[in-house]
Formats: C-alpha cells, structure tokens, sequence
C-alpha cells in the first residue's frame, strides 16, 4: 500500500467514527415537547417612556377554559415577572403592557423598558370548583391553543408621538422543550421573600372580557 493510499485510509476510518460518536450524543432537538402549540413569544419595547403604552390580547378559541401563564423577562434575559390569568371560551384578555406586565419586576428598583414576553397555554386546575389557575405559572400543564398579538409603536422624538401609528403583531409560535418549561419558565417565578406582604414579580391580568 503506497503512502498516499495508506493516508487516504486512515482519513476515512477517522471520518466514520466521527460520524458514529456524533450519532450517539443527545441533541436539543430530539428533547420531547412539553406539548405542541402551546408556547408563544414576542418583544416589549420602549414601556416607561413617553412612547404610548404596547396592548397584549389573548384570545382563547377553544371550548373550555385555559390558562395563561405568563412570563416577562428583561433586557438582560431575567425573568422579572410572572403570572397565570384564566381566559373562558372565546374570552378576550387585554393587558397593558406598562400597568399589568413591568410594572413589578422581582429586582427592586428595576425599570422594564425593553424584553420578552413569554406565554405558555396551559389548563385550569381541575381539583378546584372555580374558574381558577391555582396551578399557576411555577407548574404548569401545557394545554393548546391560546393566540396572542402585541401593539408596538415605532420609536421617535417625543415631539413626534401624536402621528405614531400602532402596528399589530401576532407572537410567534415556539417548540416547548422539557427544560426551557422547568428551568427557564417556571423555576424563575418561584416566590421570593417579600417585606410587608408586598409580592415583587407578580404581573396582574388586566381587563378579562368573558363570553
């Protein structure tokens, strides 16, 4: 076997067992769905400022009702508020995104101005007669199918803000994997300490428009 053979041969030996190393790691992809069209996302930006107030509206399309678990998280990707609001058939849910989502964040003294909102559509909880979501937002059940749009308004002088025109968004559907639920969602919102029964990271849940 010449030189040149000889190293062709090592070169595709070493290939193969990459190839079969790498077929044997885990990989993101192959974790399992919480559920499947369950998880929407979308952006805040400019709340707290001269620029108006951005609208978030659930609508719940099913025949039962569901849960919206929601999640709101800063510019420097923590979590900051959170909370859970039930939505009946055909329910429209209206939150301001200034009053009802950052205006609370865990970190005292925090100003949301820009981040993320995450929601995850999850059930009611079965052992409780009412309309409730006593499971809340720390151990959710992934339920379809919420659908959720967002109002963004461009950025401009204050002089400007009387001709700024609203744009509608709807959020953008995600896979919900396994460890984005437990550790990334709902371990964030766990209680914290709170001095004089006050409850940093609570987000209220606005005006609910039953059917």
């Amino acid at each position: 076997m010449t030189r040149r053979l000889k190293r062709k041969v090592e070169l595709g030996l070493t290939a193969v067992i990459a190839g079969l190393i790498c077929a044997g790691l885990p990989s993101s992809r192959a974790w399992a769905q919480a559920a499947p069209d369950v998880y929407r996302l979308n952006y805040y930006a400019n709340a707290h400022t001269r620029t108006p107030d951005e609208t978030v509206r659930i609508v719940n399309p099913t025949p039962t009702t569901l849960c919206a678990d929601i999640y709101v998280f800063d510019a420097n990707q923590n979590e900051q508020e959170c909370c859970s609001c039930p939505i009946t058939h055909n329910g429209l849910l209206t939150l301001s995104v200034n009053r009802d989502l950052t205006s609370n964040p865990f970190t005292a003294g925090t100003v949301l101005t820009n981040g993320v909102i995450k929601i995850v559509s999850a059930q009611i909880s079965p052992s409780s007669a009412a309309v409730v979501c006593s499971a809340g937002p720390t151990t959710p059940t992934p339920a379809p199918e919420l659908r959720e749009w967002i109002t963004h308004y461009p950025t401009a002088l204050p002089a400007l803000l009387g001709a700024l025109t609203a744009t509608e968004e709807e959020f953008a559907k995600a896979d919900l994997i396994d460890p984005e639920l437990s550790s990334y969602l709902a371990e964030p919102c766990n209680p914290k300490p709170t001095p004089a029964g006050t409850t940093p990271g609570v987000c209220t849940c606005g005006a609910n428009t039953p059917d």
